[in-house]
């Protein structure tokens, strides 16, 4: 799967990807994996969440149920799978956010989009 994955995001110009919690221990490993994997490939990422807390606000402490220590970026989530990517609010915003960025400026008939 991970080569369909790789191949998928080899074509496309951009990932956006949804780091809220997945099943409650945070965000999906396989959005990780396509964000950093753009990274890799020069690709534009951007990465979207509706909760905002910081990872230790939402595990609780220092250590989550598991005793394992949680690291304090006081960010939302760990910034490794989303490299230099920029976090909105939601996928509509980091769709019309690459689209007002984009080199290849194709719009968007959202009413909204200007390129900036």
């Amino acid at each position: 799967m991970w080569v369909k994955k790789m191949e998928m995001v080899r074509r496309r110009d951009a990932v956006i990807a949804d780091q809220c919690l997945f099943c409650l221990d945070g965000p999906d490993c396989g959005a990780a994996f396509e964000v950093s994997h753009a990274a890799a490939l020069g690709k534009t990422e951007l990465t979207f969440t509706f909760d905002w807390r910081s990872m230790r606000e939402k595990y609780g402490g220092a250590c989550d149920a598991s005793v394992m220590g949680v690291e304090d970026f006081g960010l939302s989530f760990s910034p490794m799978p989303r490299g230099g990517a920029e976090a909105l609010d939601s996928f509509d915003a980091a769709l019309h956010h690459f689209l007002r960025h984009s080199s290849e400026w194709r719009g968007c008939d959202c009413g909204g989009c200007v390129r900036s």
